[in-house]
């Protein structure tokens, strides 16, 4: 009963232990959205994100939505 109270009390102050530390991220930068980035030669986001404005773009021109 002894042991089993030891080693739960043990776990509990590694647990503890473990958690405590300096926090990471505590301060972020906001980068600007509209900013492309070309960092491979897959299709990523910027190019879903030009793809939809040049969309958006043409239906705002089209006679029909116009």
């Amino acid at each position: 009963m002894n042991t089993r109270r030891l080693l739960l009390s043990a776990l509990v102050a590694v647990s503890l232990a473990g958690c405590y530390g300096p926090r990471a991220y505590t301060r972020g930068t906001y980068e600007d959205p509209n900013t492309i980035e070309m960092l491979g030669d897959r299709f990523n986001e910027n190019d879903l994100q030009l793809i939809a404005k040049k969309m958006a773009e043409s239906l705002a021109s089209a006679p029909r939505f116009a």
